[in-house]
C-alpha cells in the first residue's frame, strides 16, 4: 500500500491541475533525488481518490496536514519545504514554481497567507532510509470564501557545497498541489473570463501587443483554446495572429497572450485586436481598439532588442550594385543596338 502511495504521489507531481515534476533522474530514468515524498491524507480530504491535498476548511478553524519526507539513500540529504501560490504562466499553464509571483488583483486571500510550514520544519535532513513527518498549518480567514485557493508544497534539495562553489544551482525535488475549499464544490466549474486592458509593450526584447485575459473566479479552468489577431484600424490585413490550445487557468489569475509586432520600426496609430476563447461549450469574444502614440512608438522601438537594422556597408553595397546593374544594362542595350545596325548595313 505504501509503495503504491509513493508511486501515486510521484506521478501526481505532473498533476492533473498542472505542475511538471522537478525530479532529477539518471541516464536510466531512475530518480536520483536521494529522497521522496508521500502525502498523508487528512480527514478533511474532499476527494479521497486524489493523491494531492484537496481539503475542506471552515472559517477561522485551523487544521494541520502532514507529509512524509523519506530518505532513499544512506547519505544525508537536506531539503527545504515551502508553499507557493498557483498562477497562470505565459505558456498558458498552471505554474507553482515562482516563490514570489505577481498575484492577480482578483485574488484577495492567497493560499500562502493561510497555509504555512511550521518554522521548525522548513528545513529537514534525512539519511539512511529514515522517514520524517513535516506539518503544514492551515488557518482560514474569519470571512468565508467561495471556490478554491490553489498552490503547492515545494520540497527541494538544498544546494550541495560543490554547486555553491561552482555557482551552478542543482536544486531539484517535488511539488505537491494543495487546494483549499469551504463549499466543497467542483473546482473545475464556475470559472469565467474577462479581457483587461490591451496595449503595446516590450516583452523578452520584442515589441508585442499585450492581451491580458483574466479568470476572475476562484475556479480552475482547463483545456481552453484561444485565437487572437490584430490589424491597423481601417485595414483588413492581419499584422499578426496566434492560436493556443489546451490553455489552463489557475483560480483568480491572468494569462497574457502576446502578439509580436514585425521587427521593423513600429508605426504610431490606432490598432484593433480580436480575441476568441472557448472551453468547448462556452465562448468569449472581444474586439478591442488601442492606440500607439508617436512618443510610445519611439520608446518601444528604442527599448526593443530585436530590431530590423540595416548595417551601413550593406546600404552602400546595395547602392553600388544598383549602379553597376544600371551600367551593365545600358552597355548590353548599346551593344544590341550596334549589332542590329551592323546586320542592317550588310
Amino acid at each position: 500500500m505504501r509503495k503504491k502511495l509513493i508511486a501515486t504521489i510521484v506521478a501526481s507531481i505532473f498533476f492533473l491541475i498542472g505542475m511538471p515534476s522537478l525530479v532529477k533522474a539518471d541516464n536510466n530514468g531512475q530518480t536520483t533525488t536521494g529522497f521522496t515524498v508521500e502525502t498523508i491524507q487528512p480527514e478533511t480530504q474532499v476527494d479521497k481518490n486524489l493523491s494531492l491535498y484537496y481539503i475542506s476548511v471552515k472559517p477561522n478553524e485551523p487544521q494541520t496536514i502532514q507529509m512524509k519526507i523519506i530518505s532513499t539513500q544512506k547519505e544525508k540529504k537536506t531539503v527545504e519545504i515551502f508553499i507557493n501560490d498557483a498562477v497562470t504562466n505565459k505558456s498558458g499553464r498552471i505554474e507553482y514554481g515562482f516563490k514570489k509571483p505577481i498575484l492577480d488583483e482578483s485574488l484577495k486571500t492567497p493560499l500562502t497567507s493561510i497555509a504555512k510550514v511550521k518554522d521548525s520544519m522548513k528545513k529537514v535532513t534525512v539519511a539512511n532510509f529514515e522517514e520524517k513527518i513535516i506539518e503544514i498549518e492551515v488557518t482560514p480567514p474569519k470571512e468565508s470564501f467561495a471556490g478554491v485557493k490553489l498552490g503547492a508544497i515545494q520540497v527541494l534539495a538544498v544546494d550541495s557545497e560543490d554547486s555553491k562553489e561552482s555557482g551552478v544551482s542543482s536544486r531539484y525535488g517535488y511539488s505537491v498541489s494543495l487546494m483549499v475549499t469551504e463549499d466543497n464544490g467542483d473546482y473545475r466549474e464556475g470559472g469565467d473570463l474577462r479581457l483587461k486592458r490591451v496595449e503595446a509593450g516590450v516583452e523578452g526584447g520584442k515589441k508585442v501587443v499585450k492581451i491580458p485575459i483574466q479568470n476572475y473566479q476562484p475556479k480552475v479552468m482547463k483545456g481552453l483554446s484561444a485565437k487572437a489577431s490584430f490589424t491597423k484600424k481601417g485595414s483588413k490585413e492581419v499584422i499578426q495572429k496566434r492560436e493556443i490550445k489546451n490553455l489552463d487557468f489557475a483560480p483568480n489569475s491572468t494569462f497574457q497572450l502576446d502578439l509580436d509586432f514585425p521587427p521593423h520600426n513600429l508605426e504610431p496609430g490606432r490598432y484593433v485586436a480580436k480575441i476568441h476563447v472557448s472551453d468547448g461549450e462556452r465562448k468569449w469574444d472581444w474586439e478591442e481598439e488601442f492606440e500607439i502614440t508617436a512618443n510610445q512608438a519611439e520608446k518601444l522601438n528604442k527599448d526593443a532588442i530585436f530590431k530590423l537594422q540595416v548595417v551601413s556597408w550593406v546600404k552602400w553595397a546595395s547602392i553600388i550594385l544598383f549602379v553597376v546593374l544600371i551600367l551593365l544594362t545600358g552597355t548590353l542595350y548599346l551593344r544590341k543596338k550596334k549589332w542590329q545596325k551592323n546586320l542592317q548595313e550588310r
